[in-house]
């Protein structure tokens, strides 16, 4: 008598395969789900990452760096830092030198001294002064007063004749920026060419990189099982 066949089957292959088509129609979600929640968290290291690194950074610093959110049909989820702000600065700008190293871009206000007429080509100004606030930078009402004040006293050619406020001039042999309140002079800005230059400070793709590798694999497979469970 010849031997029985004997056959190898999967069982319940025919749940295997709903479990796979339910997945794969899951998997958009499921990926956008991840992609955005590591996108939270990287945010949120990098948030800690700028209060370490930097001195008293400022919260519009702090929360400088913001993202894109991914979606099902679009599944990438994209980095960015603030490119607006006041008239000392962007954060885009002055962070981009932070990561990559380099000469000091100019601010907002020194571009338009420049265009005024108060700065040369290259020119930038350091507080001297006045008063900073408790991030250790001038205050954003004190740039607008500033760019207000030299804008209106820029065609005066006497001094003596600004009684108050911001003007520019040059008094004993010092090009600067001066402050006249109640009858005293403070100098309140020097001008200097731009030969600052920044090493780079903070490592920004390597706190991306690191944050996405050790968060992404984990939010992936937490996304997953969040979608299987809503699927209808």
């Amino acid at each position: 008598m010849p031997p029985s066949n004997l056959d190898i089957a999967i069982e319940g292959l025919d749940d295997v395969r709903r479990f796979t088509a339910t997945l794969a129609g899951q998997m958009p979600y499921a990926s956008m789900l991840a992609l955005n929640r590591t996108a939270y968290k990287v945010r949120e290291i990098a948030k800690t990452r700028v209060q370490t690194v930097f001195d008293r950074p400022t919260p519009f610093t702090v929360e400088g760096a913001l993202y894109e959110k991914a979606t099902k049909t679009k599944l990438r989820s994209r980095f960015f830092f603030r490119d607006e702000g006041h008239v000392g600065g962007d954060v885009a700008t002055y962070m981009a030198t932070q990561i990559e190293g380099g000469q000091r871009p100019q601010k907002r206000a020194e571009k338009l001294l420049e265009r005024i007429g108060v700065l040369r080509p290259g020119e930038v100004i350091a507080p001297i002064g006045i008063p900073l606030n408790q991030y250790g930078n001038v205050p954003g009402s004190q740039w607008s007063k500033m760019i207000t004040d030299l804008g209106a006293n820029i065609a005066v050619s006497q001094t003596s004749t600004i009684k108050r406020g911001y003007f520019y001039a040059e008094i004993g042999g010092r090009r600067a920026i001066w402050y006249r309140l109640s009858g005293k002079l403070t100098l309140a800005f020097g001008i200097y060419p731009n030969t600052f230059k920044y090493k780079r400070l903070y490592p920004w793709d390597a706190i991306f990189r690191q944050s996405e590798g050790q968060i992404l694999p984990f939010e992936l497979d937490r996304a997953i099982d969040d979608a299987l469970k809503t699927a209808r």
